[in-house]
């Protein structure tokens, strides 16, 4: 997700893993997210969550952006977690895109000026957030995937 903070129209982008109950973990870079940025978000969740500590083992169900396919990250995540990648130009059926969705149009309401603006805001929409909203993304998505299977046109 990309949002444009004015009078300066610096382009922000922002990096968020969700689950069915809450947000694992978002970060804000400026500029277009790199493939060096997206391993490194996925590595402070493993250390985070210290996932490599225990049995658990993380599965990322990803779109197909180019820096998930990036051959530097699945070779840096090969053994530590599993990337699910969802077909291409269906954003129907990814529920992070309801989550940008829903954030956009938060942070589009408050006052964000500034880059301490806009940290400042993101933590408060962030907030805004419940479980309810993600397992409502994930019925969503199941929803359409039902559709899907049953050959009725969704558009």
């Amino acid at each position: 997700m990309s949002i444009v903070i004015p009078p300066k129209s610096k382009n922000y982008s922002i990096i968020a893993a969700i689950t069915t109950n809450n947000v694992l973990g978002s970060q804000i870079i400026k500029g277009d997210v790199k493939k060096e940025d997206y391993l490194n978000f996925i590595y402070r969740i493993i250390e985070y969550y210290e996932f490599h500590k225990t049995s658990q083992h993380l599965i990322i169900f990803a779109d197909n952006a180019s820096i998930h396919h990036a051959k530097f990250v699945t070779q840096h995540l090969n053994k530590k977690v599993t990337l699910l990648f969802n077909v291409s130009y269906t954003p129907r059926l990814n529920p992070i895109e309801e989550y940008f969705s829903k954030l956009k149009k938060l942070l589009r309401k408050m006052s964000t000026t500034s880059e301490k603006d806009l940290i400042l805001s993101l933590q408060e929409a962030m907030n805004l957030f419940n479980a309810n909203d993600f397992k409502g993304y994930i019925r969503h998505v199941l929803f359409f995937i039902e559709k899907a299977c049953d050959d009725i046109d969704l558009y």
